[in-house]
């Protein structure tokens, strides 16, 4: 620009005191550094322009950089936790493992302890059942017995009403009643018996049922089952094991 004015004050004096070439001179000089500071200005744009881009480019450039460590980094992270949950995994596998082996080992045992339990809870149940049998066969008993006593005292009360005058009965029916007397003595004998045989019957049952609740409660200690506080299913699964 400082270049310009003063070709350009030069010109101006030329064109006052110089011929005509020294002015085109001066013309030809000016175009010159009017066409050289174009050519700078426009040099200087391309290589802002040019600057620019590769700014834009090395920025877009760092920005793909950060952006594939940041997913370098979210790959590693997420092959480090599924490493970890693998491993985990692993553990418990194997640590399932060695439980399913010690129980193995001692399977024989204890599978005889439960076969023992189970056979001594279908024994409980089993003289449950009899004991109500018993019992109803003893309602049963008794009831026959009172009948029969009040049949007998019935008949008894019918032979001291009748009148003297009644004729005497003959050998026959003597006999006959005897032998109902002998019969429902023998039956009387019989229930009274049997009554003493069912509530041994009963003493036992409830000793039996003492000495298997105490033997099954306190007597068996079970560990690592899940089926210990559900005899029904440890009975149906026992049952399907045999």
């Amino acid at each position: 620009h400082e270049e310009e004015e003063a070709v350009k004050k030069l010109q101006a004096r030329a064109q006052r005191d110089a011929p005509p070439a020294v002015v085109h001179a001066i013309k030809a000089c000016r175009f010159a550094i009017y066409e050289a500071t174009q050519s700078a200005v426009a040099a200087v744009k391309e290589a802002r322009v040019i600057r620019e881009e590769k700014q834009a480019e090395r920025e877009r450039m760092i920005k793909l950089e950060k952006q594939r460590l940041r997913e370098e980094e979210r790959l590693r992270k997420e092959k480090a936790r599924r490493q970890r949950r693998e491993q985990r995994a692993k553990e418990k596998a194997l640590a399932k493992e060695r439980r399913f082996l010690e129980r193995k080992k001692k399977l024989p045992k204890n599978m005889e302890l439960w076969k023992e339990v189970s056979q001594l809870m279908t024994e409980h149940s089993t003289l449950e059942k009899e004991e109500r049998k018993w019992r109803e066969l003893e309602e049963r008993l008794i009831a026959q017995e009172e009948a029969e006593l009040a049949a007998t005292a019935a008949n008894e009360g019918a032979q001291e009403d009748e009148p003297e005058s009644l004729p005497e009965l003959s050998s026959e029916h003597k006999q006959m009643v005897e032998m109902a007397v002998e019969d429902i003595v023998l039956s009387t004998k019989r229930i009274q018996s049997q009554v003493e045989m069912i509530k041994t019957a009963v003493v036992k049952s409830d000793e039996s049922r003492e000495q298997l609740y105490d033997k099954f409660s306190s007597g068996h200690l079970f560990r690592g089952y899940r089926g210990a506080n559900n005899p029904k299913g440890l009975i149906r699964a026992l049952s399907q094991n045999d």
